[in-house]
């Protein structure tokens, strides 16, 4: 139970509790290749983001249960997790969209059932019931 007027403290536990989760999910999605690739044959505009930062996005956005662009401006006044993340700059709603379309649904499931595993395996109360 939260005492009254001690609300910053709980929230302060809860920005703990997601950057925990995201250190996990960030050194099990770096240790792997990308899902895709930005720059097929030279075309296209240069990618703001690597695609493995925008899985983290999804993922974070799914934890939080927000819609894109809540996601985005969370991740936006965020900057303390931009380096867990590997963001180089904010991703715009339409990142996150794409990066939705262009993942598969069974590589984010099995990488969300994995983090959840191991974030319950170092002994701390999981966010997903």
């Amino acid at each position: 139970m939260v005492v009254r007027g001690e609300w910053s403290n709980y929230e302060r536990a809860r920005l703990n509790e997601y950057g925990e989760m995201l250190r996990i999910a960030s050194k099990m999605v770096w240790s792997k290749e990308p899902p895709w690739k930005y720059h097929i044959a030279g075309r296209g505009r240069k990618a703001s983001n690597d695609p493995r930062a925008l899985i983290l996005c999804l993922l974070l956005k799914i934890w939080l249960k927000k819609s894109y662009r809540d996601a985005v401006s969370f991740i936006a006044a965020s900057r303390d997790l931009w380096d867990t993340i590997g963001l180089r700059k904010p991703p715009r709603r339409m990142d996150l969209q794409r990066a939705m379309n262009r993942s598969d649904r069974n590589y984010l499931e099995s990488l969300n059932r994995k983090i959840v595993d191991a974030y319950r395996k170092k002994g701390i109360r999981a966010l997903v019931r």
